[in-house]
């Protein structure tokens, strides 16, 4: 087996700049979704425009589920790898 050197500040700031990423990005499809909802909802009164707008809905709310499991199989592989470095640490400070 292979040593892998693992610099822990920027595995933790990596994590940290995934969630934050998917974190915005759920953030924003789901504004999007209140705006077309909205939109639905208020002025438009067609049904042809409205089943389009409830199809594109429907699009970025799946989307936004597909993003949040692949969040969540990243959290799994995450917590994994961690648990695996921190078993096989034989790390001793250098004093």
């Amino acid at each position: 087996m292979r040593d892998i050197l693992v610099n822990n500040e920027e595995y933790v700031n990596a994590c940290r700049t995934i969630y934050k990423f998917n974190n915005d990005m759920m953030s924003l499809l789901e504004r999007y979704n209140r705006v077309l909802n909205s939109m639905q909802s208020s002025a438009l009164k067609d049904e042809l425009i409205n089943a389009k707008l409830k199809n594109i809905s429907s699009k970025v709310m799946g989307q936004a589920s597909a993003a949040q499991g692949a969040l969540q199989e990243l959290n799994s592989a995450i917590v994994k790898t961690t648990s695996k470095i921190e078993a096989a640490d034989n790390f001793t400070f250098p004093f």
